[in-house]
């Protein structure tokens, strides 16, 4: 996964801590979280299906799941993103067509 994403060093993550999820975490930034948590997250998942059904996960097989579910986020967030742009544009539109004086408190009322 390294050679795709960007994750932790090793040394981050192995820790005898009690808490090393969580200091690992408090380490990363933001994508690097993201990654680390999707990659624990299928991780569990290629666990479960080993342990309960007895079948075991190609490794390529998750690297190409991963960066193939990431990047279907992050085309889900963009379009939140770019829909809730228009939603804020439209309301201006409706407020500025009804006579609706936009002041910056009307405006931050408006954003949310």
């Amino acid at each position: 996964m390294r050679g795709s994403w960007e994750l932790p060093e090793e040394k981050l993550i192995i820790g005898g801590a009690s808490d090393w999820l969580q200091l690992t975490l408090s380490y990363c930034n933001n994508v690097m979280r993201h990654n680390l948590l999707l990659l624990l997250w299928r991780a569990w998942y290629a666990r479960n299906q080993m342990k309960h059904e007895g079948r075991q996960m190609p490794i390529e097989g998750s690297v190409s799941f991963l960066i193939s579910y990431k990047a279907s986020l992050l085309q889900i967030r963009q379009k939140q993103t770019k829909a809730n742009k228009q939603c804020v544009h439209k309301k201006m539109e409706g407020s500025l067509l009804m006579g609706f004086p936009l002041t910056a408190g009307n405006l931050l009322n408006l954003v949310g």
